[in-house]
C-alpha cells in the first residue's frame, strides 16, 4: 500500500475521533445553557449547513493552490472550534464554536482528493473505501473516549477533542505530502471564485449523476438514523444503552464492507453495477426495518444499510473521480461534501415527518426512493473513458 495513503487515512481516523468525541456530548452542552429543544436540533445543523456552503470554495482553492494549504486551513478550523467549545459560556458562543468549525469544514473532502490524486483511476473506489472504514473507526472509538472524559466535565472533553484536532495538525504539518498533481488548473480558472466554478460539477453531464446519487445515499442513511432510536422504542422499548450497541454494530459491519466486501467487489464487478446493487440493499435493508416484528430483523435491516452504505457512497466518489479531470478532483471532493453535508441536513428532517405520518411507512418510502435510486444508476449517462479536458471543455 502507498505509504502516502497511509498518512491521508491516519489523518482521517484522527480527525473522526474528535469528532466523534465530541457529537454526542453537543445536545448536553446546548441543554446546560437552557436550550430548547429546537435550539438543541439547530445547534446539530449548524456545522452541516455551514460545510454545504463552503465545500464547493475550498475544493476549487485546492485545485489552485494544493491539497496541503486547505488542509492545515481546515484542522486549524477545527482545533479553534473545540477550543471555542471548551470556554462557552453562553448559547451564542457555542453557536459560533460550531459555525467556526463549519466553515471550514474541508479536511474530509481535501483528504479525499489527495487519495485521487495517488490512485490509479481503476483503484478511486477501493482507496476511498479506506478512508472511509478509518473514518468509521473513529467515529467508535471518539464516543468511547467521550464516555471516559464526560464524569470531568463537558468542557474537558472539549479540550481532549482539540487535543486530538492538534495531533491532527501535527499530522498534516510533518507527514502529509502535497498530493495536487504538477500540471494546474487551466489559467481560466485562475482569479476570484465565479460561481459557474464553484457548480461545475453538478453542471457537468459527466458528474453530475454521481452528485446527485451521493446526495441519495447519505440522504437515505440519515433518514434511517433520524429516526431509529423512536423506531427501536417504540417497538421494543430500545434507549440508550442499546442504541448504543446497535451504532457500534452498524459501524463495524460498515468497516468489514469497506475493507473486504467492497475491495472484493470492485475487482470482479463494474462500478455502476456495484452501486445499482448497493441502492437495491438499502432498499432491502429499509423495507426490513419497516416490517420489524423482533429485535433481529431490525438488527438485519442496519446491518443492510450500514453495509450497503459502505459500499454505495465509496464507489459513487470513486466513480465521479474517475469521471473528472485530474485537476478538477479538489473541485469535485468539495462539491461531494457539500451534497452529503446537505443530506445530512435533509435526511432526518424528512425522515421525521414521515415518521410523524406512519412510522412503518416511512422506511417504505425511503426503500422506494433507494430503489428509484438504483434505477437511475442504470440510466444515467457518463463518459466511458477518462476525461482530460476541464468540465467547462
Amino acid at each position: 500500500m502507498d505509504g502516502r495513503l497511509v498518512v491521508v487515512a491516519l489523518i482521517l481516523f484522527v480527525n473522526a475521533l474528535g469528532s466523534g468525541l465530541i457529537l454526542p456530548l453537543l445536545p448536553f452542552f446546548a441543554t446546560e445553557m437552557a436550550a430548547s429543544p429546537f435550539a438543541v436540533g439547530l445547534l446539530i445543523a449548524t456545522l452541516p449547513l455551514c460545510a454545504t456552503l463552503v465545500g464547493p470554495p475550498l475544493g476549487v482553492l485546492a485545485d489552485r493552490h494544493g491539497r496541503r494549504p486547505v488542509l492545515l486551513f481546515s484542522v486549524a478550523g477545527t482545533l479553534i472550534g473545540f477550543v471555542l467549545l471548551g470556554v462557552a459560556q453562553t448559547l451564542p458562543v457555542v453557536f459560533l464554536a460550531r459555525a467556526v468549525d463549519g466553515a471550514s469544514a474541508g479536511n474530509t473532502s481535501t483528504a479525499r482528493a489527495a487519495i485521487a490524486d495517488i490512485t490509479p483511476r481503476k483503484a478511486r473506489a477501493g482507496g476511498l473505501g479506506v478512508t472511509f472504514a478509518m473514518e468509521s473507526l473513529g467515529l467508535i472509538l471518539g464516543p468511547v473516549l467521550g464516555a471516559v472524559f464526560s464524569p470531568y466535565g463537558l468542557r474537558v472533553s472539549a479540550f481532549v477533542a482539540a487535543g486530538i484536532a492538534l495531533v491532527c495538525l501535527l499530522l498534516v504539518l510533518v507527514a502529509f505530502p502535497e498530493t495536487r498533481p504538477d500540471d494546474p488548473a487551466p489559467a481560466t480558472g485562475r482569479g476570484g471564485l465565479r460561481l459557474d466554478e464553484l457548480l461545475a460539477a453538478l453542471r457537468s453531464g459527466r458528474t453530475r449523476a454521481m452528485v446527485l446519487l451521493a446526495f441519495a445515499v447519505q440522504l437515505l442513511v440519515m433518514m434511517m438514523w433520524g429516526t431509529l432510536a423512536l423506531h427501536a422504542n417504540a417497538l421494543f422499548g430500545f434507549a440508550g444503552r442499546e442504541m448504543g450497541y446497535v451504532s457500534a454494530f452498524a459501524a463495524a459491519v460498515g468497516i468489514a464492507s469497506q475493507v473486504a466486501l467492497l475491495r472484493l467487489l470492485t475487482r470482479r464487478v463494474a462500478e455502476r453495477p456495484i452501486l445499482a446493487g448497493a441502492l437495491v440493499a438499502m432498499g432491502a435493508g429499509q423495507l426490513l426495518l419497516a416490517a420489524a416484528d423482533a429485535p433481529p430483523v431490525l438488527l438485519a435491516g442496519v446491518a443492510l444499510m450500514a453495509g450497503a452504505f459502505n459500499v454505495a457512497m465509496p464507489t459513487a466518489m470513486g466513480l465521479a473521480s474517475r469521471l473528472a479531470a485530474e485537476h478538477e478532483q479538489g473541485a469535485l471532493m468539495g462539491t461531494l461534501s457539500s451534497a452529503v453535508s446537505a443530506a445530512s441536513v435533509a435526511g432526518p428532517v424528512a425522515g421525521g415527518l414521515l415518521f410523524g405520518f406512519s412510522p412503518r411507512g416511512s422506511y417504505a418510502v425511503a426503500a422506494a426512493v433507494a430503489l428509484a435510486a438504483s434505477v437511475a444508476t442504470g440510466w444515467a449517462s457518463c463518459a466511458r473513458r477518462a476525461p482530460t479536458t476541464s468540465y467547462g471543455s
